[in-house]
């Protein structure tokens, strides 16, 4: 099953694949993480950076995995309307016999 993102904004844009998407933002992540890697280590600014960026990890991962959740309820809603329909098929067709 693919899952797709959806990018935020007023144009439309279209879907990213979640393999592109999760790639994508683990390269801003070490790019961010090599860059407060620079700072000093006692510094606050530097402390409280890598606290916010810890933050928003796990908020993404919660997000990523609400989203993943979503997307599999998503697909077996439709498979149970597939199945539905199917049912609805045989049993007209057995009534019309």
């Amino acid at each position: 099953m693919g899952f797709t993102v959806v990018p935020r904004g007023r144009k439309p844009k279209p879907p990213i694949p979640l393999h592109r998407f999760v790639r994508s933002a683990c390269r801003d992540i070490e790019r961010i993480t090599s860059m407060a890697l620079t700072c000093a280590p006692t510094d606050s600014w530097s402390q409280t950076f890598f606290t916010n960026l810890i933050r928003a990890l796990r908020n993404a991962g919660d997000v990523l995995e609400r989203a993943v959740e979503l997307r599999v309820a998503e697909d077996r809603a439709v498979h149970q309307e597939k199945l539905a329909a199917i049912r609805e098929r045989e049993t007209d067709a057995r009534l019309h016999k």
